[in-house]
């Protein structure tokens, strides 16, 4: 009976993390407000110990994560053109959910979905980067809510983004090349990611859901919208993975690759440096994402 009920929450946690987000939404709406270095210390975290899998020598299929990576930059800002014309605020949240980088939590799912580690954690690592860099560019040339200049503005983005992104690389080469005992000792970790994944959606589904609700007139239609949008998205960013991935025999690790995505942390920057209403799209995707991998990982684990 015991065994049932650990196996049934290690199938479902992503969901269950979902429910009581929504359920406790004061309370974690309270933890979020109030301890604010909360999600970027998480963010740290998970990347930390997605990094201390990867291994020397080349880059798999190298070919294959160029054309992932392209897909990502032209459909993002390709979707930020398309719908700004309709609503600024869902183009914000539809480009930023298509730009950020790869889950940290994606090398786990793969995992479980009997997929390969390799592939989707080079992909983390180079979608990070892209998305340290690329991502305080892109917001400082389109956000026009600052006063100061460009360049004030990619410093002062950057000064976000940069150190939770990128230390983590830093630290995880590190202590690979000067203190190998520290990094076994990480790597035998590795596999907290999924749950400290599952804690950080339950405090962020739970900020959101709350800040909604406290609106004075919250805007259902919107919420609506964003959902399906979000919906659309993540199905179609899988299937055009999996197909693009076939041809390298990495079908599971490509759709994940541009499917799975770091709603932590685009949830986090929406918030910080586009409109809030945006951060509802991600907010969305993180429980459209869920439940098309929640179902993936009980059919593959059956």
């Amino acid at each position: 009976m015991i065994q049932k009920l650990i196996r049934f929450i290690k199938d479902w946690t992503l969901l269950l993390a979902l429910i009581f987000g929504f359920i406790f939404n004061h309370f974690f709406g309270y933890v979020a407000s109030t301890y604010t270095e909360i999600i970027p210390t998480l963010i740290f975290c998970m990347l930390l110990l997605s990094f201390s899998k990867l291994e020397g020598g080349t880059i798999k299929s190298p070919f294959l994560h160029i054309i992932l990576l392209g897909l990502q930059l032209i459909f993002g800002i390709s979707s930020y053109y398309i719908f700004k014309h309709f609503n600024v605020d869902l183009a914000e949240g539809i480009m930023i959910i298509i730009l950020v980088s790869t889950a940290t939590s994606a090398p786990v799912v793969v995992n479980l979905m009997k997929g390969k580690i390799e592939f989707i954690t080079q992909y983390l690592l180079l979608s990070s980067i892209s998305a340290s860099i690329f991502l305080p560019i892109w917001f400082s040339w389109i956000n026009h809510g600052f006063e100061n200049s460009f360049w004030s503005s990619f410093t002062r983005i950057a000064t976000y983004t940069l150190p939770t992104i990128l230390f983590p690389l830093v630290i995880a080469l590190c202590t690979r090349k000067f203190a190998p005992k520290t990094h076994t000792y990480i790597r035998k970790c590795t596999s907290a990611t999924y749950y400290m994944w599952a804690f950080a959606l339950m405090i962020l589904i739970g900020s959101a859901v709350n800040s909604f609700l406290t609106q004075d007139n919250p805007n259902y239609l919107f919420a609506i919208i964003a959902f399906i949008a979000a919906f659309i998205i993540c199905s179609a960013q899988l299937i055009i993975g999996k197909l693009i991935g076939r041809k390298y025999d990495e079908s599971i690790g490509a759709g994940q690759a541009i499917a799975q995505k770091n709603t932590v942390l685009a949830i986090w920057l929406s918030g910080s440096f586009l409109s809030p209403m945006a951060s509802l799209v991600p907010t969305m995707y993180i429980i459209a994402q869920n439940i098309i991998n929640s179902l993936q990982i009980k059919k593959a684990t059956k």
